[in-house]
């Protein structure tokens, strides 16, 4: 009996897996569609905050993080974060002559 209840677990498990897969899938397509439909979108370095800043409200709310300060220091921080890469990325969008002579 022990090893049917192992198995069926086995099975929830995988079937969990596979379930956040296709999801994980999903999202990747959803914004492969957004990036080619938008200009915008092809500068993607906020995701991976925005990944982080959703991971960081996940774990505090399965009580990992205890105090809801760590939480908002660290969403903070990511956001200091984000900000700079963007600063980095409008420095992109300006064009600089190489050399002196080409202006």
């Amino acid at each position: 009996m022990a090893s049917k209840q192992r198995k069926q677990k086995t099975i929830d498990n995988l079937f969990l897996v596979l379930c956040e897969y296709a999801t994980l899938v999903l999202q990747l397509v959803a914004i492969r569609e957004a990036q080619l439909k938008s200009e915008y979108m092809n500068y993607t370095y906020w995701m991976p905050c925005t990944w982080a800043s959703c991971l960081l409200v996940q774990a505090h709310e399965q009580k990992y993080i205890e105090t809801a300060k760590y939480v908002v220091d660290m969403c903070e921080e990511l956001g200091k974060l984000r900000t700079g890469c963007g600063v980095i990325i409008c420095y992109d969008w300006i064009s600089l002559p190489l050399v002196y002579t080409q202006v």
